[in-house]
């Protein structure tokens, strides 16, 4: 009897939720109406991207020009957007971290071309490291002078990049190195070990500020660091510069670059078209309301629960599992980390209402410390917001 009576207990709870959510979603849809001329003003228009690097940009040695990486992430751009592009392609072979600072400094073109960017892409270091290593170094008696020189000049070029363009919604994203010779050197570890110091440095710096990081190096090498780029057939004949299909994987990774790590991709988020991710900050984890589903609790290996780019009925549905069992700050549920990725479960599920919503019903807000049916009817109305997908990356 007593089970029968929590059975219908949990019923009518479901349909007070679902109720609800019809409610809610009717005051959406008329929000959405009253605003829509609002959306249309930031739906259309044309950016500018400049690349600033070295060979890799330039694509030296690819018979195909339209290969180079810098191409394909233009081509990126204008797809996940839905905007048009201009591109201004400032990669010169052999340009060292010293000789891009100077051009910044000094020419009027890389100063015209940061001046005008929304979007800006940094290639630099490897001449640097790779100069080192060809005149013979393989101790820290002639890297540390490469180290310190390097660390002075990627500080000196982000703050001129900045002097130039003041914008604020400005992107920046930098790529760090990758080591082509790293099945070559294995008598030599000093040689990979001060890579990795400047890719550590370029992380810090690029974390600090809140540029985007594209880890070329792991995709390159691996996540031990230690797998051969050549074997993958991402590097030319040369040994040193990638192939077309290393310039394609540089470009992917540039596009997948999630800074905030929400699950929608930085290129979407700060697009102008709602609909495809955008008009979100890039730099904030909470606006984009994707949960691992199943919910954690009811799954029957968390570890398999996918968090992935779309908001949908099964996000609200995951949130309202964890609002049943009373899910706060301090309970078991909230503090507990089931699929063992550092983050409190809790934290993944719980949200709030943001300023804006009334406006931009697809954001959502930091968490407030429970989780509400609330919580769940923002889900479901992010979902029927048209607003949840940042899933066309193929």
């Amino acid at each position: 009897m007593g089970r029968r009576i929590l059975k219908n207990r949990n019923l009518a709870l479901l349909d007070i939720f679902y109720i609800t959510i019809l409610v809610v979603l009717g005051c959406f849809v008329i929000l959405w109406v009253l605003n829509s001329k609002n959306y249309k003003v930031h739906a259309a228009g044309t950016v500018t991207y400049t690349a600033l690097g070295d060979s890799i940009s330039s694509g030296f040695g690819l018979t195909d020009q339209n290969k180079v990486w810098v191409l394909l992430y233009n081509g990126n751009l204008a797809n996940d957007e839905g905007v048009s592009t201009d591109l201004n392609n400032l990669g010169v072979p052999s340009l060292s971290s010293t000789e891009l600072l100077n051009k910044l400094k000094t020419d009027a073109t890389f100063r015209s071309a940061v001046s005008a960017a929304d979007f800006i892409t940094v290639d630099t270091g490897t001449v640097d490291w790779f100069t080192a290593r060809w005149n013979g170094c393989s101790s820290s008696a002639c890297f540390d002078p490469m180290l310190a020189t390097f660390k002075s000049n990627f500080d000196s070029i982000i703050a001129e990049i900045k002097a130039v363009n003041t914008k604020s919604n400005l992107y920046i994203a930098v790529m760090n190195l990758y080591n082509p010779y790293i099945s070559v050197d294995t008598g030599y570890p000093e040689r990979d070990r001060y890579l990795q110091l400047m890719n550590s440095y370029i992380a810090t710096k690029s974390s600090a500020l809140g540029f985007g990081l594209a880890d070329v190096h792991k995709a390159f090498n691996g996540a031990s660091g230690t797998e051969n780029p050549v074997a993958k057939n991402y590097i030319q004949v040369d040994g040193l510069h990638p192939s077309e299909t290393g310039h394609g994987v540089i470009a992917d990774v540039f596009r997948r670059v999630d800074t905030d790590g929400d699950a929608c991709a930085d290129v979407k988020e700060i697009g102008p078209d709602y609909k495809l991710g955008g008009q979100r900050d890039y730099k904030n984890k909470w606006d984009f309301y994707s949960v691992p589903v199943p919910a954690l609790i009811a799954a029957p290996d968390p570890t398999k629960a996918i968090k992935d780019s779309a908001v949908g009925a099964g996000d609200s549905q995951s949130v309202f599992a964890y609002f049943k069992v009373g899910a706060k700050a301090g309970s078991p549920e909230y503090e507990q980390d089931l699929n063992n990725n550092g983050i409190k479960d809790g934290l993944e599920y719980d949200r709030s209402i943001p300023p804006d919503h009334a406006t931009k019903p697809w954001l959502s807000g930091p968490p407030d410390g429970a989780i509400s049916a609330g919580d769940a009817q923002l889900a479901f109305g992010v979902f029927k917001s048209g607003g949840g997908n940042c899933n066309q990356l193929p």
